[in-house]
């Protein structure tokens, strides 16, 4: 990873007409997640007080996730965004991270918990559900490395969660392969509870969610397609989403910009 940063950094330095561009896989991966399931459509659906999200990792694909949820995330609360991070080296991790980020903490709330939501610390569960009790989470993505087992970390954490009460949001698990988990739409969608063998294609409460395909990498980095616009689009069906357009029974009754994208001036 050490290695890797400087070559990225001088690739892009490149004359542009050697026709190279640099991609990040855990850019692309954490971009294309918060674009297909915003993280404000999400607490406005779970009827949270402010975005607050938890990354279980804190490695390239977790600090990823942190950059592009500042990015992307649209706020109207004047209350900070709330960022918990859950990770076995947190101590050295937040003293990298705010060394590289210097001030960010005065405006968004970060908070570090050094271990696993899966072990039995009672110092761990009362310190994050003290970060619940003032936000409820809205999205959980639980991005280890494949050798850390994701999936199975992140059933341990849904099985904790719905005993304790620690919160409702989907978790997004990394997995590169999909592990059976089942197809959802992008958006926020009709977030509720789920059933025994619902696969209806919507985000469900303390659903398991995948993210971070290579395929969904790809398309996060602008490369999985020849379309334009592709993120653009993202963002316009989160919006009529949110705005519930696709309810609308009669298109003249839609406003200019709920029209479908084909259908936009």
């Amino acid at each position: 990873m050490r290695r890797t940063e400087p070559v990225l950094e001088r690739i892009s330095r490149v004359d542009p007409a050697a026709r190279i561009r640099p991609v990040s896989y855990a850019t692309g991966a954490a971009r294309h997640v918060m674009l297909a399931h915003p993280p404000f459509l999400l607490a406005r659906a779970l009827a949270a007080r402010r975005q607050h999200i938890v990354i279980i990792g804190f490695g390239r694909l977790g600090q990823a996730l942190l950059r592009e949820f500042l990015v992307t995330s649209v706020s109207h609360d004047p209350s900070p965004m709330m960022v918990t991070i859950i990770d076995p080296e947190a101590a050295t991790l937040r003293s990298q991270f705010t060394a590289r980020h210097p001030g960010l903490s005065s405006y968004v709330d970060i908070a570090f918990i050094a271990g696993r939501l899966t072990s039995s610390s009672k110092t761990i569960e009362a310190f994050f559900e003290k970060r619940c009790e003032l936000a409820q989470p809205c999205a959980v993505y639980v991005a280890t490395g494949e050798a850390e087992h994701p999936l199975q970390e992140a059933v341990g954490v849904k099985d904790r969660a719905e005993r304790l009460g620690w919160f409702q949001a989907p978790i997004f698990v990394r997995t590169t392969q999909g592990s059976g988990l089942p197809t959802v739409k992008a958006g926020a969608g009709k977030l509720k509870e789920a059933s025994p063998g619902d696969s209806d294609g919507y985000l469900h409460r303390l659903g398991l969610v995948a993210f971070a395909s290579w395929e969904n990498a790809l398309d996060g980095v602008d490369l999985s397609g020849a379309e334009f616009d592709q993120q653009a689009k993202h963002f316009h069906d989160a919006y009529r989403e949110l705005v519930g357009a696709d309810n609308v029974t009669s298109f003249t009754e839609l406003k200019p910009a709920q029209r479908p994208w084909e259908y936009l001036d």
